[in-house]
C-alpha cells in the first residue's frame, strides 16, 4: 500500500506541475486560432518552427523562430509588394560623361529581369555600366536567372531552392545566354539581399563583371505573403536558396572583388576647388567636372567610376 500511495502522490504532484506550467505558458485552447493550428499549417507547407519557443511566446514567437524579419499583415492589411507597390523596379537610369551609364534597381520582382536586361542591352554602346544593387532585394529568383545570362552560359545551374525543412523544391538554371553586355560594375552592400543577393553570388568571378562595395547581408531566405488559419497573413521566409556549387549555410555573404570602406576619403575635393574661378574649362575638363559632381559624396561610386575610367584608358592605350 505504501508503494501504491507513494506512486499516486507523485502522479498527483506531476499533474499539478503540468497544470502550473500550462497556466504559466498560456497553452493554446482548441479552435481555429490555436497555436497548434498555426504550427500544423506551417509544418504542412515545409516551414519548420520551434514548438518550445512557440508555447512560451505565442504566434509572434512562432514566426520569429522561423524568420526574425517576419511581419504580421492581418486579413485586410496589404503586405510588402502588394497594393501601392511601384510598377517598375528601376530607380534611376542615367547616361554619364566619359561614355558611362548608371542603372539603379530597387530589387528583383516578377518579370523585372526582362525589364532590366532590356535597359542594359540598350546601353551596349557604352564603355561601362554602373549597376547599383545597394539596398536592393526582391524575392524573384526567375529574374535573377534571366540577368545571370549576362555573364553565364545558357542552362548553367545556378540555385538549389529548398523549403524551410530542407526539402529540395527545384534547381534554377540560366534562362538563356545574352549578348555580351558592356562591362558591368555591380555595386553591393549589406542591404543587398533576397534575389538581388542571389544574383550577385552567381555573377561574381565571371568575365565582364566586377563587384564593388561591401559584403552583402548573407541571408539565404526568400519571403512571401503566407496565409494562416483565422484570416491572419504574414510576410515570412518560406524558401531558401543556395548556389549549386555551394553548401547549405546560415551565412552566405557575397564578398565584393573591390572592398570600399564607408569611411574612405572623397577624392574629388581638390578637383572641385581648382575650378571655383570663372575661367573657361576645356570640353574635357567640363566633362570631368560633371562626372565628379555626379559621384560626389558617394565613395563607392567614386571608386567604381575610377576603375571604369582606368580600364577605358588601358583599352585605348592598347589600341594605339
Amino acid at each position: 500500500m505504501k508503494g501504491r500511495g507513494s506512486t499516486f502522490y507523485y502522479r498527483l504532484r506531476l499533474a499539478g506541475v503540468l497544470l502550473f506550467l500550462a497556466k504559466g505558458f498560456a497553452l493554446p485552447a482548441a479552435g481555429a486560432d490555436s497555436l497548434d493550428d498555426y504550427l500544423s499549417c506551417l509544418e504542412s507547407n515545409g516551414i519548420l518552427a520551434d514548438r518550445a519557443a512557440a508555447v512560451q511566446s505565442g504566434l509572434k514567437g512562432i514566426l520569429q523562430s522561423i524568420d526574425p524579419d517576419a511581419v504580421i499583415c492581418g486579413e485586410k492589411t496589404p503586405g510588402p509588394m502588394e497594393e501601392g507597390a511601384p510598377t517598375s523596379v528601376i530607380s534611376a537610369l542615367e547616361l554619364w560623361p566619359e561614355n558611362l551609364a548608371y542603372l539603379k534597381v530597387s530589387g528583383l520582382e516578377p518579370d523585372s529581369g526582362d525589364e532590366i536586361v532590356g535597359h542594359i542591352e540598350s546601353l551596349s554602346g557604352r564603355g561601362g555600366v554602373l549597376f547599383d544593387l545597394r539596398g536592393a532585394r526582391g524575392e524573384d529568383l526567375k529574374s535573377a536567372c534571366v540577368l545571370a545570362g549576362l555573364a553565364r552560359r545558357q542552362n548553367d545551374p545556378l540555385f538549389i531552392v529548398t523549403d524551410n525543412c530542407g526539402r529540395v523544391l527545384e534547381t534554377n538554371l540560366v534562362a538563356k545566354a545574352l549578348a555580351r553586355a558592356p562591362l558591368l560594375v555591380v555595386l553591393i552592400d549589406r542591404g543587398t539581399s533576397g534575389a538581388s543577393e542571389a544574383l550577385a553570388s552567381v555573377m561574381k568571378g565571371h568575365s565582364g563583371v566586377i563587384l564593388i562595395g561591401a559584403a552583402t547581408k548573407g541571408d539565404p531566405s526568400l519571403r512571401s505573403l503566407f496565409s494562416l488559419p483565422g484570416g491572419k497573413r504574414v510576410w515570412l521566409a518560406t524558401r531558401k536558396w543556395r548556389p549549386v556549387t555551394g553548401k547549405p549555410s546560415k551565412k552566405m555573404e557575397v564578398m565584393p572583388d573591390v572592398v570600399v570602406a564607408s569611411g574612405s576619403g572623397g577624392g574629388n575635393d581638390g578637383f572641385l576647388r581648382t575650378n571655383l574661378t570663372n575661367r573657361v574649362l576645356s570640353t574635357k575638363s567640363d566633362s570631368d567636372k560633371e562626372l565628379m559632381m555626379r559621384v560626389a559624396g558617394d565613395v563607392v561610386l567614386q571608386r567604381a567610376t575610377d576603375i571604369l575610367l582606368g580600364l577605358q584608358a588601358i583599352g585605348e592605350y592598347g589600341r594605339n
